[in-house]
């Protein structure tokens, strides 16, 4: 309805300032089709106020940004040379983007790396495009992961926080395995899984 894409955008909990204003719709229930808001199953009550914490917000993309079949909170690691390592992509509305390293940390790392099938613990945050800048849109920020999420989109975000992002700030991870690899001592280097060593 303004002008941007369908796809990629990420829908705010919270109003872009805080102020109190009076509201026109209570609760909106759309499907995605519709061509105006207005086309929604909409609640009016334009008795209520709402306050900063309760006012709808979104970012949108720009209008020739490339959609995918991918599902919703979909991951996966980009640019790299092993498979347990990479650039962090995520899916948002069917739109692959990348991930901000903007208090980017180690239970963050955790999650990723459980939700792709590694271990989910003993993860390592890479920062500032450490597997290289990716390209199209920056779609998570300022992660406040517990560590107990099964999706990265579970966890606490500033959903604006995008919009203070580069793709310098690319984050990325490098998770342990999932598998255990028996080997020799003196094997050497190893990809992924987890040294059990036979003496």
């Amino acid at each position: 309805q303004l002008g941007y894409s369908p796809y990629g955008a990420i829908a705010a909990r919270n109003g872009f300032i805080d102020i109190n204003i009076p509201i026109q719709i209570n609760s909106l229930n759309c499907q995605g089709f519709e061509d105006t808001i207005q086309d929604c199953n909409i609640d009016y009550d334009v008795s209520s106020e709402c306050n900063a914490n309760d006012q709808a917000g979104i970012v949108c993309q720009a209008s020739n940004i490339i959609s995918s079949d991918c599902a919703n909170g979909e991951m996966r690691l980009s640019n790299h040379l092993y498979p347990t390592e990479g650039r962090i992509e995520v899916c948002i509305n069917r739109v692959w983007g990348t991930v901000c390293d903007n208090s980017w940390s180690t239970a963050d790392a955790n999650v990723v790396c459980n939700q792709l099938g590694y271990y989910p613990s003993g993860a390592k945050p890479r920062y500032g495009a450490f597997y290289g800048q990716g390209t199209g849109p920056i779609l998570l920020s300022d992660l406040y992961c517990s560590g107990s999420e099964s999706n990265i989109l579970e966890c606490n975000r500033n959903m604006y926080g995008v919009t203070h992002c580069g793709h310098y700030e690319d984050a990325g991870v490098k998770c342990q395995g999932s598998f255990p690899v028996y080997a020799n001592p003196s094997f050497g280097n190893m990809l992924g899984g987890e040294a059990v060593f036979i003496t």
